[in-house]
Order: structure tokens, then sequence, then C-alpha cells
């Protein structure tokens, strides 16, 4: 079997959500094709579904480790952005905070608004306790992209504003995020914040 039917099959198993059979081909794949990138890519994201993210960064740093960032190719430079933004979610469930923003300074510096990196950026921060200044990253979100409605960063900002104990704030972010997109993790921030507010029949509801 070729090296591109193996990535094929590891991509089926990855859609279907087979993560241990799809690492199984990405791995025979990699033997045939040592720098093969999308193999990599694949692999990383399928340890990142199983949790283990010392494995999904590894395969990260492989890739990472061979590649510039290079002024003249835009789309080049795209996929090495994209590739830092895993490795900081990766180190962020890792709690390596510090090392999580050192990616995040990275993308920062050839896309200074990049918004994923950004929301990325407030999230770290929230959970190194920087609260403040999640808030102020979370509104330099909001301003940059002309404060169009993101349900992502009005769930974060309620989240921040609560432990702010901002409530009546944080709990009208949460429900102009349910308006847009209802979602059982909105429900529980509402549910949450109206409790603090000893808003009890609200927050059973």
């Amino acid at each position: 079997m070729s090296a591109h039917d193996k990535l094929q099959k590891g991509i089926k198993c990855f859609d279907n959500k087979k993560f241990l059979e799809s690492i199984s081909f990405f791995d025979k794949v990699l033997d045939q094709d040592s720098g093969n990138m999308e193999a990599l890519l694949y692999k990383s994201d399928a340890f990142y579904e199983i949790k283990d993210y010392d494995e999904s960064e590894r395969c990260i740093d492989i890739i990472l480790k061979d590649v510039d960032w290079d002024d003249g190719n835009e789309k080049r430079n795209r996929v090495i952005s994209s590739l830092f933004e895993t490795k900081a979610n990766i180190l962020l469930q890792k709690k390596e905070y510090s090392k999580a923003l050192e990616c995040i300074e990275e993308i920062e510096y050839h896309y200074p608004n990049s918004l994923q990196a950004l929301l990325t950026k407030s999230l770290i921060e929230f959970e190194q306790g920087n609260s403040k200044e999640s808030l102020i990253t979370l509104e330099h979100i909001e301003k940059i992209s002309g404060y169009s409605v993101d349900v992502s960063v009005l769930i974060n900002k309620a989240t921040v504003l609560s432990d702010l104990e901002r409530y009546e704030e944080a709990i009208v972010c949460a429900e102009e995020a349910q308006k847009i997109t209802p979602t059982a993790v909105g429900f529980v921030a509402i549910g949450n914040i109206a409790g603090w507010l000893k808003r009890y029949e609200e927050s059973i509801e």
C-alpha cells in the first residue's frame, strides 16, 4: 500500500473518531516519508483528541523545526501561524502558560491583529489569574472587529466579567451570545451569573 493510500485510511479513521487507529496509519506513512507534513498534522490532532498533549506538541515541533516565516509567502505564513496557534492551545491544556504566550507573541509579531491568536491570549491571561488583562484583550478584539458580535468572545467576556464580580455586565454578554447561538455553555453561564445576582428563579430556569 502506498504512503498516499495509508494517509487516506488514516484520515478516514480520524474523521470517524478512531484516533488510535488513525495514529497507526500516520506512523506507517511517516515510516515511508518522515517529512510528510499532512501526516504529522493529523497525528498531532489525533494525539490532542486523546489528550496526549506531549505527543501532540512533539509532532508540531517536528514541523516547526524545518519551517521559517517568509515575508514574501502569505500562504506559508498562514500555515506557520496556524501551527503556533495549535501549539499554544496544547500548552494551554498542559497549563504551561508562559510558553503558550510565547507562541501567541510569535504570531502577533507577524499578524498583530489575528483574532484567533488574541482570543487564545485572553484565555491564557484568564487562566493565569489576570482577568483585567484578559478583559482588555477581549475588548481589543471587539474594537478591531468593528464591534461585530462573536459568540465565543461574548461568552469569554461574560466569564471574565463574572470573575471581576461585574455580574450585571456579564449576564448581558451571556444573554446576547444566547440570542445569536444558544449553547449549553451559554445557559450554564447565565444560570451561574443569575445565581450570583441572587436571581434564583431565573438561575433555576
